[in-house]
């Protein structure tokens, strides 16, 4: 999946070719992930194996976004009903996204996000949710760029206040 020199490629096709052949930035995305997932995450080879251990363990599908063969951030889809390997049509699934921040205000997200929700309009799912940090404004205002409009507010455990954006795909 492409767009304007950005490209999505699923993260388990990039980890089963061998290391010196990833991308340039692909163990920082894979930390990054695993930062936003887990917590604090190991630097080096590590961070891919444990993002690849994280894969097998939960239903969640990772999109590197690529910018001239470069890893500059990540889309991620899941299930929030439950864990499932495979989507179906009329499903809702939940979305995040990070772009690196040496490449935001690019429109790197713009892009990766269009050609995500490309995907999953192909995939026929019903909706598509993003738990966004209040803090978060940029984030917040791309969700509202694509129609995406607020379901619900929190808190989470640290204190920090969220939104839940829902999006019903056409």
């Amino acid at each position: 999946m492409s767009a304007s020199g950005l490209s999505l490629t699923p993260l388990p096709s990039l980890l089963a070719a061998p290391e010196p052949s990833w991308p340039p930035g692909l163990r920082e995305t894979a930390r990054a992930m695993l930062q936003n997932l887990e917590g604090p995450a190991p630097a080096g080879l590590e961070a891919p194996r444990r993002m690849d251990e994280f894969m097998r363990r939960n239903p969640v599908s990772f999109w590197v976004a690529a910018l001239n063969g470069e890893c500059v951030g990540y889309v991620a889809v899941g299930f929030p009903d439950g864990p499932r390997k495979e989507i179906l049509p009329g499903d809702s699934v939940a979305m995040g996204w990070y772009i690196h921040p040496g490449f935001r205000r690019r429109g790197l997200a713009t892009q990766a996000i269009r050609l995500i929700l490309e995907k999953l309009q192909d995939l026929q799912v019903s909706s598509v949710r993003a738990d966004i940090e209040d803090a978060n404004r940029p984030s917040q205002r791309l969700a509202e760029k694509f129609g995406f409009s607020v379901s619900a507010m929190g808190t989470n455990a640290g204190g920090a206040g969220w939104k839940s954006y829902v999006l019903v795909v056409p």
